[in-house]
């Protein structure tokens, strides 16, 4: 993904866990692109971006725990691994992106905090 995740252009948030954290990302690039673009409809020529191999990001170690609130995170095996992992390569993004709303020790397990927000004004 190459752009922001904007809400009114595909976005969304998948999965809202209050006190824990929220989910979000891009269900369809298709659609997504489509809308970017003004389009209504998929273009034909349009190919959604496949996901990484999951070998390359699988075993890189993550440092810092889902200690608390406002914590930005990604699945362990990397971008498209989110959910399932029977999506298609165009729905493979839609659980991307997790953001804690406080502490959060189990997540650990399967995913990895690569930012966090500073100010959210």
């Amino acid at each position: 993904l190459t752009s922001p995740v904007v809400f009114g252009q595909g976005g969304v948030a998948t999965w809202i866990d209050p006190g824990n954290s929220i989910e979000f990302g891009v269900p369809s690039q298709s659609v997504a692109f489509s809308k970017s673009k003004g389009k209504a409809k998929v273009l034909d020529s349009f190919i959604p971006q496949p996901r990484p191999q999951a070998a390359l990001v699988q075993d890189d170690l993550s440092t810092k725990s889902h200690d608390r609130a406002g914590l930005l995170s990604l699945p362990k095996k990397g971008l498209g691994y989110g959910g399932t992992g029977f999506e298609s390569d165009d729905e493979c993004y839609e659980r991307s992106f997790l953001i804690t709303d406080g502490p959060a020790p189990s997540l650990d397990q399967s995913r990895r905090v690569v930012g966090q927000i500073l100010d959210g004004s």
